[in-house]
């Protein structure tokens, strides 16, 4: 149609796997079906180095390096020689200054017409600012438009962010979804008077009485297994998502196993006092010991019946747990392996996805503190980030107290996937030795590995964790009828207050290890 498109999305990731796509389907779905040369124009506006590599050649630095590399390359040349080989004085500067001033008037003529050439131009929202690299584009403000601006993940951007953009347009896509993460808001002020609501979720709001016209939700999905889709679409979509015939049943055959892998496995560390570290400092990290070695022997079995270490993806919600895992890892395999494994919080995945996804929830504590696993959002994101074989780690006994979502879907797991408890894999766990890991635990930390060497684990997670709820709402009964005033460092066992072996000392060196192992 010879329209002129500009293509946004919040971060440079994320741009840059539209950016992808494109590339492969106009050469798939175009060039060779019609047998014809690459007649259209994609540029990716931003600094090189914050993009991937597959996509710097497209880069509007790149191609102009490209276009004028003798005329540019030789002006260079000429400038560091100036500066190198003669005094500064004012003739000198005044030499350089020409050269600069030529080197600069090349570098825009040729940005202009590379520009104006390209049929489909590609920037993050904050990148296609006026007095960015789209001034090249315009010489007057007032008629400078494009005849279509769309916008990516448009939930996770910022409405502020969003109207940079639009700003420029006749026509406007906005693509993503609002049950998913929203932009990280720092303030919790600024959250509170509506900084965190999205334009798209203003506009799915506004026009819900009118939704073929305005909103329209694209139901087929084309990336998981049916098994892992059901729930997130029964809680969050309404029942309105439906799996692609080509997805609906996809499994994961490995080359050393005779049967699929099971689309969904819990592995319950309910009633295994597998306690997870903490700190008095609330703005610490949390992380999991035990957890991460549940995550290894998952990897470590996966590997040895022959899966890609590609194809794997270890998710959190917290970043001292990754963090944790990956040291893991890297005492375990090489560095060819480990650098195929990607290790990264929920956050950082949304907009990805990998054949294998082993997600560890981290929280385990007698209070049934999750923080923010509270947020439906983020549970959502993680779930659907599997195409064929979700594992789930976590203390369901835990995490389902006090979230009705967690509570729904971990019961969901039990019901149409596979449920292990993690005393199964004791043995294997006292295998692995976690060098260069923070040792220094919480009270209940030390408890627990006392614990795990004299008692003998219940073998079914399900009625551990109605137990664990049992037991913990008895002791929350007991203790509000206590004085208000008792200290938060004591801990009751039948009724009765016992303070905790551990010393401020203990806690002082849990945050400084904590803190230099996430340096």
């Amino acid at each position: 149609r010879g329209l002129r498109l500009l293509v946004c999305a919040p971060s440079n990731v994320a741009v840059d796997n539209i950016f992808k796509q494109l590339i492969h389907s106009s050469q798939k779905n175009i060039c060779t079906k019609y047998r014809l040369k690459r007649s259209f124009n994609f540029v990716r506006m931003g600094h090189p180095a914050r993009m991937d590599s597959e996509i710097q050649p497209y880069s509007l630095d790149s191609i102009v390096m490209n276009e004028g590399a003798d005329v540019l390359g030789d002006l260079k040349s000429e400038i560091n020689q100036i500066k190198s080989e003669t005094r500064q004085n004012r003739y000198t500067r005044g030499q350089i200054r020409e050269r600069m001033k030529e080197f600069d008037q090349i570098e825009e003529k040729v940005s202009k017409e590379k520009l104006r050439e390209a049929h489909v131009i590609m920037s993050t929202c904050n990148g296609a600012v006026m007095n960015g690299q789209l001034r090249y584009l315009y010489d007057d403000l007032n008629t400078f438009s494009f005849d279509v601006v769309i916008i990516d993940e448009c939930a996770q951007a910022l409405e502020a962010s969003t109207w940079i953009p639009l700003s420029y347009a006749k026509k406007c896509v906005l693509g993503g979804d609002h049950k998913q993460l929203p932009a990280t808001i720092c303030s919790q002020e600024a959250e509170k008077q509506g900084l965190g609501i999205s334009l798209i979720e203003r506009v799915v709001d506004q026009f819900q009485d009118c939704p073929d016209k305005v909103v329209r939700m694209l139901t087929v999905q084309y990336r998981m297994n049916g098994l892992i889709m059901n729930w997130p679409s029964s809680f969050f979509y309404e029942n309105r998502l439906t799996a692609d015939d080509c997805v609906v049943d996809r499994r994961l055959k490995l080359k050393n196993l005779d049967e699929p892998l099971p689309v969904i496995r819990l592995i319950d560390t309910v009633g295994c006092s597998m306690y997870e570290l903490e700190s008095d400092q609330q703005s610490l990290s949390k992380g999991n010991i035990y957890e991460v070695k549940l995550v290894c022997i998952v990897i470590k079995d996966l590997l040895e019946n022959g899966l890609s270490p590609a194809d794997i993806g270890v998710i959190s919600p917290y970043r001292l747990q990754t963090s944790l895992i990956e040291a893991g890892c890297r005492r375990m395999y090489p560095e060819s392996i480990t650098d195929q494994l990607e290790i990264n919080s929920v956050d950082a995945f949304q907009g990805r996805e990998k054949e294998v996804i082993i997600l560890s929830l981290v929280r385990s504590n007698d209070e049934g503190t999750i923080g923010f696993l509270i947020e439906e959002r983020r549970l959502n994101v993680a779930i659907t980030r599997s195409r064929s074989h979700l594992v789930v780690v976590c203390d369901s006994g835990t995490v389902t107290r006090n979230s009705t979502a967690l509570e729904k879907f971990i019961d969901y797991c039990y019901e149409h996937g596979k449920a292990e408890s993690a005393s199964d894999y004791e043995e294997l766990m006292d295998q692995i030795e976690m060098d260069h890991i923070p040792q220094a635990v919480s009270s209940n930390s030390q408890q627990a590995v006392q614990s795990n060497k004299s008692k003998d684990l219940r073998k079914n997670p399900k009625t551990n964790r109605k137990q664990d709820n049992n037991k913990n709402k008895k002791k929350q009964q007991n203790n509000s009828k206590r004085d208000v005033n008792v200290k938060s460092n004591i801990s009751t066992n039948n009724n009765n207050k016992q303070p905790l072996t551990n010393n401020d000392q203990d806690e002082q060196l849990l945050t400084q290890q904590l803190e230099e192992f996430v340096k």
